[in-house]
């Protein structure tokens, strides 16, 4: 397997939900974006793209790289996730970085933890 890399954007897929587009993140400015799970196992920290602001921690199997799609069939919100993916999928880190902050911050009280 390929190391998880600090700003790339994978698909993730969490028990419960079809696979989403996000981003390797820093959970917050004091942290790592990895950490060591309750079960030994590293976890990840992600952001995904979609209306609400929504992240999670998750391993290293549950995610896939991401590459550009240009169409996306599946539930409600998931072509608008692909095509924010999209329009920054092949930007500076920095400005996939700025993203999220803006976002997070026009979306303070949406916020929701997977």
């Amino acid at each position: 397997m390929q190391p998880i890399v600090y700003g790339q954007i994978y698909w993730a897929k969490l028990k419960g939900y079809s696979s989403w587009p996000c981003m390797v993140s820093y959970f917050d400015e004091n942290s790592d974006f990895w950490r060591t799970g309750s079960r030994g196992t590293i976890e990840y920290f992600v952001e995904f793209f979609g209306v609400k602001v929504e992240y999670a921690w998750v391993t290293q199997q549950k995610l896939k790289i991401y590459t550009a799609q240009e169409t996306c069939k599946g539930p409600k919100g998931l072509k608008t996730a692909t095509q924010e993916a999209n329009s920054v999928l092949n930007k500076d880190i920095s400005v996939k970085l700025n993203y999220f902050r803006e976002k997070n911050l026009r979306n303070e009280e949406g916020k929701k933890h997977l």
